[in-house]
């Protein structure tokens, strides 16, 4: 004996068939759109300093970074320096004067952060060095 019923399933037509042995399923007008996609969190990659970069105290450094979103767009992006907020931002601009006057000598860790308009986050960190050779 068979029997087909006619369901709706996420919005789709999906028809049943089944028999003493099998069930099949076949999903009209395909499987694209039933299941939504996993959120891609944000790309960070530092373009200025690099990691491992030696940088003169009182220096200012414009830390560079290029942000993106590969499905959707940068809702907001901020900076920490050794744990630090020294700027955070919604407006798409992902650089920062740092001023490095009255910092100490020694390796300091960069943190660019990055949040998507799903709420993904991602953060890269990079060491540097602050040296004072003067």
């Amino acid at each position: 004996m068979v029997r087909i019923s006619e369901k709706l399933f996420a919005g789709r037509k999906l028809f049943a068939t089944a028999t003493k042995f099998s069930i099949i399923l076949l999903l009209l007008a395909g499987t694209r759109g039933c299941f939504p996609a996993e959120n891609a969190l944000p790309d960070i990659l530092f373009l200025y300093p690099i990691a491992n970069d030696y940088i003169q105290v009182g220096d200012t450094v414009k830390i560079n970074v290029d942000v993106a979103d590969p499905d959707g767009h940068i809702a907001e992006f901020w900076i920490l320096i050794d744990s630090t907020e020294i700027y955070r931002t919604n407006d798409q601009r992902f650089s920062y004067a740092w001023n490095t006057g009255g910092w100490e000598p020694g390796k300091h860790n960069i943190l660019a952060g990055a949040s998507d308009n799903e709420d993904g986050k991602m953060t890269v960190s990079i060491p540097v060095y602050l040296v004072d050779d003067k």
